[in-house]
């Protein structure tokens, strides 16, 4: 009879400390940046049988009030993993959201995403970097979205910071060089 009621205080106390720490999450207003959340979302992603070896392919952010002037302005992201090398999974992709209730459930997706390579190591540059080298370059207006990715082709040799604009134009930030520049669909 000790054991159960030491175990259910046990208990009781982890999942107040979770449920705690997901309720500090979203009371503080400031989200974590994109390659901490790429990494809570892996660990989560990956602690799931079927996606065992899932690796990053992006991220896609946006801000819940319509658009952005600031990296803290974006608050919702959508996680992307390849799931490929996981063997036996019948997934060959894995996504999972983050907003303002923390992260979703982790969503198997049988086709591969395309077009991506695998963004690994994460890129150092934060998001806030990036929107700085955007304004620095001149690109004032507000955004409607970022991506973090790492696009197949000769037109880029570094992952992407990714800034689409309301008047449907995208401008890139490479991670390593910052080079700032126009991307042409």
């Amino acid at each position: 009879m000790c054991r159960v009621l030491v175990f259910g205080a046990c208990l009781a106390i982890l999942l107040g400390d979770a449920i705690a720490g997901r309720a500090a999450d979203a009371a503080s207003k400031t989200v974590p940046s994109v390659q901490a959340l790429f990494r809570r979302a892996g660990r989560i992603v990956r602690g799931r049988v079927q996606f065992t070896r899932a690796r990053p392919l992006e991220a896609d952010g946006w801000a819940s009030s319509g658009s952005a002037t600031t990296a803290a302005k974006i608050d919702r992201w959508r996680f992307v993993f390849d799931n490929q090398g996981t063997s036996g999974s019948r997934f060959a992709s894995a996504v999972i959201k983050y907003g303002k209730s923390g992260f979703e459930t982790v969503m198997g997706v049988r086709p591969a995403f395309l077009e991506d390579n695998r963004l690994r190591p994460l890129p150092r540059m934060t998001l806030e970097d990036a929107v700085a080298r955007l304004r620095d370059a001149g690109f004032q207006s507000p955004f409607s979205a970022v991506t973090l990715r790492f696009p197949l082709g000769p037109s880029s040799s570094e992952p992407l910071f990714i800034f689409g604009f309301a008047d449907g134009s995208s401008i890139g930030v490479g991670t390593k060089t910052g080079t700032v520049a126009p991307l042409i669909s």
